[in-house]
């Protein structure tokens, strides 16, 4: 009778120890499906999402897309205050601006224009230098070369220098009814509210078909040996007439065939206006000739159309740095938020100081570009951030933004079967530990 009970006790505690590890067992694997799916599930969804990395990471990317727009808004800045420069110097800008050297020191050089510099203002508003007066000359150039192709002559291309002389002349002319006879050109003025070649052309056109002796300015039109020309006008008060008109003439490369010395007036009272013509003599000293030379470099030549096609293109360029400024400011304070907001997540406090740079670059003047093609103007200095890449130098820190190579098929089965796997072995586990539970309370029992 001993020995069976000492049996049964034995068993008892074998059976004990089974539950025991039964409940160790289920608790282990409900551990490990709640491990499934509260932590590695999550993790893989996380690495699914390719917009998803590592917070350092966005920061170093943000970090650069800022300095890439600060680049950029520092050279629209230093590109509109170039354009401004330019703008303030009317006609002269634009010569400076194109290259055309010796047309621009006729305007601004007292050396060069003598006794022009006092009545030169230049880009006012009436002045013969103003880009909008300017490209009003247009219609004048074309009813010349208009009138030349009537009378068998090829028509006058445009030059930078004449453009030039003719503008200085006009200005000086506007208070001085007469040539200045600075520059060793041919030419035509005319003061009054109509059209100068009325006078110019038509009347004197009669006058010589009738035997007449006063046509200067009709000759000048007319003659075949001329090859450029150049045009101006003002709307500077005149004492006694109105508007002031000036049309330049030259050989070109070639000027053995200048005429005789002509000057030439007619008064047309009744019509308010007056007209001189100066026809180049062979001979004569001009103030400017000691530097003649020097007076038509980087002048350009071409055809009206495409002259005027360039100085309003020119004038589209002067139009539209602000905006682009505007837009770069834009673009700089989108990317200082995004690098502020960053920054501020990762800190769990206030935004930390914005990375190494210029933070309001200050406009800082450029060079000009030379150019004699007419094509359109083109910004005087590319931006960095379209040459190269947005790359800056010197800033901090640089990464690449973070990306993602996972497959987003294969992290959702991925995420599938973990979450499957963490059911399975909680439920396992849950059951377990019931069955140890219950096996050890009825052995207790017995």
């Amino acid at each position: 009778m001993e020995h069976r009970k000492t049996n049964t006790s034995a068993k008892h505690a074998e059976d004990k120890g089974w539950s025991g590890k039964l409940i160790k067992l289920g608790v282990a694997s409900a551990a490990a499906g709640a491990t499934l799916i509260g932590f590695v599930s999550p993790a893989l969804a996380a690495d699914a999402d390719p917009s998803t990395g590592s917070i350092q990471d966005q920061i170093a990317a943000a970090s650069t897309a800022l300095e890439s727009a600060k680049t950029t808004l520092k050279h629209k800045q230093e590109a509109a205050a170039q354009a401004a420069e330019y703008q303030k110097e009317g006609t002269a800008g634009y010569f400076k601006y194109v290259g055309a050297t010796g047309a621009y020191s006729v305007l601004t050089d007292p050396t060069v224009n003598g006794k022009l510099a006092t009545s030169i203002k230049l880009g006012a508003a009436q002045d013969a230098t103003s880009m909008d007066n300017m490209v009003a000359t247009l219609q004048y150039i074309n009813k010349s070369n208009d009138l030349r192709k009537q009378e068998g002559k090829p028509e006058l291309q445009v030059s930078d220098t004449l453009m030039a002389m003719a503008q200085a002349d006009v200005d000086w002319a506007t208070s001085n009814v007469a040539h200045p006879l600075v520059f060793n050109i041919a030419e035509n003025l005319a003061w009054g509210n109509v059209d100068p070649f009325a006078g110019w052309y038509t009347e004197e056109k009669a006058d010589k078909d009738n035997g007449g002796t006063a046509h200067g300015h009709y000759d000048n039109i007319v003659n075949g040996s001329y090859t450029i020309t150049g045009f101006a006008m003002s709307q500077y008060p005149n004492n006694e007439y109105g508007d002031t008109y000036g049309q330049t003439f030259d050989f070109g490369a070639d000027a053995s065939t200048a005429s005789t010395a002509s000057f030439k007036r007619s008064s047309k009272r009744s019509h308010r206006t007056f007209n001189a013509a100066y026809m180049m003599p062979r001979t004569r000293t001009y103030a400017a000739d000691a530097t003649s030379t020097g007076l038509y470099a980087g002048s350009r030549t071409m055809s009206a159309t495409d002259y005027f096609a360039n100085v309003q293109a020119y004038q589209a360029f002067l139009a539209s740095p602000q905006a682009e400024v505007d837009t770069a400011q834009k673009a700089v304070d989108t990317a200082q938020k995004t690098y502020d907001d960053l920054n501020a997540q990762a800190s769990g406090t206030a935004p930390i100081s914005a990375p190494a740079g210029n933070t309001s670059p200050a406009p800082a003047a450029g060079s000009s570009t030379p150019g004699n093609s007419p094509a359109a103007p083109a910004p005087t200095t590319p931006d960095p951030a379209t040459v190269n890449g947005g790359a800056a130098a010197g800033a901090s820190p640089s990464a690449k933004a973070p990306t993602s190579t996972a497959d987003p098929a294969l992290a959702h089965l991925a995420k599938t079967g973990s979450n499957v796997a963490g059911v399975i072995a909680l439920a396992l586990g849950l059951g377990l530990t019931a069955v140890g539970a219950f096996t050890l309370r009825r052995k207790a029992s017995l």
